[in-house]
């Protein structure tokens, strides 16, 4: 090549088209980027061992290719009889394969037993294409294996007149279950057909088979989005799907489902066959909603199904039906046994997982007789598998089912089960009726069928109950043993709280109401603590209110023919006679930073020791002092929850008075301290106090020390409530005052310095009240607090040349301590809140003085507290003593 030649083809670059092959490939082929397969009448690329006797084919070369065949399949792996394994191997990328029918196919021999009479394996195909309204996408089928260990990028059907039967994609086998079964794994596949152009099914798993798929992005089908049919003893197992949409309008009757699943095994054994299990199963993972026309939305007639919601906040489920619909209503959810193999058994069992919210259609979970034999439909609804993180940065997990305007129905043979760990039903309009078996722990949640105003706003009208009943024909205790919860709350989570409702009448009047909605004909003995304490019901907490009551069952025959129920069709009925409104989190978590400064003002309740170290070794020097000290409090009781670092500084000034033993000074001390509370709440606060005192002792080792302090507080606060739905921020500050007297007495042997000291001592203190109101329109009014607090003790220690040590045991009581703060709303109702700090707890402390020179002294202390409610984890005093001449 010329330097012109080559200059020019740097600036105009040829795009290399490729190879065109017209001839069908019968063996082995290596291949370059861009080259194409191009035959009138396919397939394209074929294996065929009644054609060339050659056990294995290889396709392989760089970058990828185009296979497109006019007439029949693209590309066929076709094993008849002769050699194992049987095998179609691609090393070569795959663009786009266009076919009329089967576009890419597989078969084994079901003769030769084995998954490896015929074998197809892919990497990366960047679209499938089919043509005409018939065959399949990728199809696998007569006991072979097919694997695509890339991506699929997407599967179209360019037919698109409204009729196509054909699938995207086909796994069939033959339903023996004694046979190594055909087995089709697929890593990914993007969308499967479109809205303009669908497929008549979009995947298919048939007859005993084992489908994989780890991903599928939207599914657009006329009669079935996912089919499972005649499972049997095979799976289909769908890691994630994105929207499933499924029906055509003017169908006149309903014609499919999203996703459907039959066995006629069920999910039984078959002892006949070798203890065969025979675990008909579906599982499915949905990242997008399901919406159906003229076809139900979930179906099973048979076997084990289970559907994941796996995107955060779970799917919708939108099961519609037009004009022309001429048979029975469309289901959301239809669990009904259908089978007619030998099997005794074949229950029909779907579990949900995670949230699902039924937009359109109704619910139906039934049971069929079979040859005497009673096939169970069974809806097990639990959590979701996995949790995620809200956008407060906490945890939550999906777990609720919601209705409208559907009906839902559990027949006598059947079996509603809730998980153990907790799931909820939101009710719609139209009752819920278990006519067969109930269990579990669930949470039934009726709405309010006013609008629901800003919290802390009250109703201009009363509200009441949206919703029909929850009748629970029969309840037994969980599969685990447990008793079974049916708990009930009024107003939907994110709506509705407590606080809506200011009136204690109204909240007695609803949450009545709501009990008044459960109906149970026999086992309520399993429910709960029984018929006399039954469960809960009651309305989400507010910020400052939080209604609920304990609801027992009383007998139907006071209210017969409510809701349509009357005595002879239930014997029990929820009611209530007792209201409680609970302190809420959000009124703990303040209360929480009001007992820290409580806490860190009784802390400033020290011995003698403590703050001014052993006086008695230079009693008639004048001197100023300093001392700093570092403390970790915390209490974890019931719903009060904090932890408070401080530190604080204080120094002070004392001479003696007279010659009667007596030293007189005064202090000066500023606290201050970060706290974490509750739900990742915060909390600031410092103190100052300004304290005289004055301290007596004799050559007999009698001492009496007494103090006097005034101090300012002031915390600052951020409280989260439990369910993170209120963020609360507020300040305020107290004056506290006290006064303390301690007496002891030192009984010391003079020959080797060791000695002991009883002490005691008794402070008596008050924090004044304060009213405030917080960022979010909280009115907070504290009342007083009063403390009296009694010590006794005795310190064992040793007196040195230049110092002393010692360890000390201290017993202490609160006896008063009592907080109470009253809580509202602009225009609200108060609700109020009462701890009670009186307590017995014990103290260990370790320390000692040491003479520096002639002039200074240095002492310390460490302390922890032990058998606290409120805990000192760990307290450092370090001081200095500088005397005067």
């Amino acid at each position: 090549m010329t330097l012109l030649g080559a200059a020019l083809c740097l600036i105009f670059p040829v795009l290399a088209t490729g190879t065109e092959y017209t001839g069908q490939i019968t063996g082995d082929q290596t291949f370059s980027d861009g080259d194409t397969v191009h035959v009138t009448t396919g397939p394209a690329i074929l294996h065929d061992w009644s054609k060339n006797k050659v056990p294995s084919q290889t396709i392989s070369g760089t970058g990828k290719i185009d296979v497109t065949a006019e007439s029949g399949g693209a590309i066929s792996n076709k094993y008849t009889s002769g050699h194992d394994p049987f095998t179609q191997t691609f090393e070569i990328d795959l663009g786009t394969v266009t076919g009329s029918s089967n576009v890419i196919s597989n078969s084994g021999n079901y003769n030769y037993n084995t998954s490896d009479s015929g074998v197809q394996t892919f990497q990366n195909i960047d679209k499938i294409v089919v043509t005409s309204k018939t065959g399949a996408g990728i199809v696998n089928s007569n006991g072979g294996r097919q694997t695509v260990n890339g991506k699929i990028g997407s599967i179209e059907t360019s037919y698109d007149t409204g009729d196509s039967t054909a699938k995207g994609i086909s796994n069939t086998g033959n339903g023996n279950i004694k046979l190594d079964n055909s087995k089709q794994y697929i890593h990914s596949v993007g969308n499967i057909g479109s809205a303009e152009a669908r497929f008549g099914v979009g995947i298919l798993s048939q007859q005993a088979t084992h489908q994989e798929i780890g991903s599928v992005g939207d599914i657009y089908a006329r009669t079935y989005g996912i089919q499972n049919t005649l499972a049997d003893i095979g799976d289909q197992i769908i890691g994630s799907v994105g929207t499933i949409d499924v029906g055509y309008a003017n169908a006149g009757k309903i014609v499919g489902a999203a996703i459907y699943s039959q066995s006629n095994t069920g999910n039984t054994v078959d002892n006949d066959k070798g203890g065969v299990p025979l675990a008909g199963k579906q599982v499915i993972g949905m990242k997008g909603d399901i919406k159906t026309l003229n076809a139900h939305g979930i179906r099973n007639l048979g076997g084990v199904q289970e559907i994941t919601a796996l995107r955060q906040g779970g799917i919708t489920i939108d099961a519609q039906g037009d004009e022309s619909l001429t048979d029975t209503p469309v289901y959301a959810l239809a669990v009904k046994s259908a089978s007619y193999n030998y099997m005794t058994e074949a229950h029909a069992d779907t579990a949900l997982k995670g949230s699902f919210d039924i937009a359109h259609g109704d619910v139906l979970i039934a049971h069929e007789v079979k040859n005497g034999v009673i096939n169970r439909g069974i809806l097990r609804l639990k959590q979701g598998d996995t949790t995620y993180e809200k956008s407060d940065g906490t945890v939550g997990v999906d777990n609720t089912l919601t209705l409208h305007d559907s009906t839902f129905q559990v027949d006598k043979e059947s079996i509603l089960e809730m998980d153990n760990k907790g799931y909820n039903i939101i009710t719609g309009k139209q009752k819920i009726d278990v006519q067969g078996t109930y269990r579990g722990n669930g949470t039934f949640i009726f709405r309010s069928d006013n609008t629901v105003l800003p919290s802390g706003t009250q109703q201009s009208e009363a509200a009441t109950i949206d919703g029909g009943p929850v009748l629970l024909k029969t309840v037994t205790r969980s599969d685990s043993g447990t008793q079974s919860t049916v708990n009930i709350q009024y107003g939907e989570t994110g709506k509705y709280t407590s606080d809506n409702v200011q009136s204690k009448e109204e909240a007695f009047s609803l949450l009545k109401g709501a009990a008044n909605k459960i109906y149970v004909n026999e086992g309520i003995e399993n429910i709960g603590g029984g018929q006399n304490a039954a469960g809960k019901v009651y309305m989400r907490e507010g910020k400052i209110h939080s209604w609920s009551a304990n609801y027992y069952f009383d007998k139907t025959g006071v209210v017969q023919g409510k809701d349509g129920i009357s005595e002879s069709d239930y014997t029990w009925e929820g009611t209530i006679d007792r209201l409680e409104d609970k302190e809420t989190s959000t009124m703990t978590g303040i209360d929480a930073s009001a007992m820290i400064n409580y806490f860190a003002w009784r802390q400033e309740t020290e011995t003698l020791s403590q703050r001014l170290g052993d006086i008695r070794n230079y009693p008639r020097q004048q001197g100023g002092w300093a001392r700093v000290y570092a403390a970790r409090s915390k209490y974890d009781k019931g719903n009060h929850y904090f932890r408070n670092d401080y530190r604080a500084l204080q120094f002070g000034y004392d001479r003696p008075v007279g010659n009667n033993g007596w030293i007189m000074g005064g202090a000066l001390s500023y606290t201050d301290g970060d706290s974490d509370l509750k739900n990742g709440g915060d909390a600031d606060n410092w103190m100052l106090t300004g304290a005289v005192y004055g301290t007596w002792h004799n050559e007999k080792g009698h001492y009496v020390d007494l103090v006097g302090k005034v101090t300012r507080m002031h915390n600052k606060y951020k409280v989260i409530s439990d369910e993170r739905e209120f963020e609360t921020k507020g300040s305020n500050s107290n004056w506290a005052y006290s006064i303390s007297a301690e007496y002891g007495r030192r009984f010391q042997n003079r020959e080797n310095g060791y000695f002991a000291e009883p002490q005691i001592q008794m402070t008596l203190g008050r924090i004044e009240g304060s009213d405030y109101k917080t960022n979010n329109g909280i009115h907070i009014e504290q009342d007083s607090i009063n403390s009296a607090i009694g010590r006794i003790g005795v310190a064992f220690g040793r007196q040195l040349e230049k110092g002393s040590y010692f360890i000390r045991l201290d017993g202490l009581h609160e006896f008063d301590g009592k907080m109470e703060s009253t809580f509202r709303e602009d225009n609200g109702s108060p609700n109020r809140s009462h701890i009670d700090f009186s307590d017995t707890w014990g103290e260990v402390s370790v320390g000692g003085n040491w003479q520096f020179d002639r002039k200074s002294f240095g002492y310390a202390q460490v302390k922890r507290s032990f058998a606290a409610d409120i805990e000192t984890q760990y307290r450092v005093d370090i001081g200095i003593r500088y005397l005067l001449d």
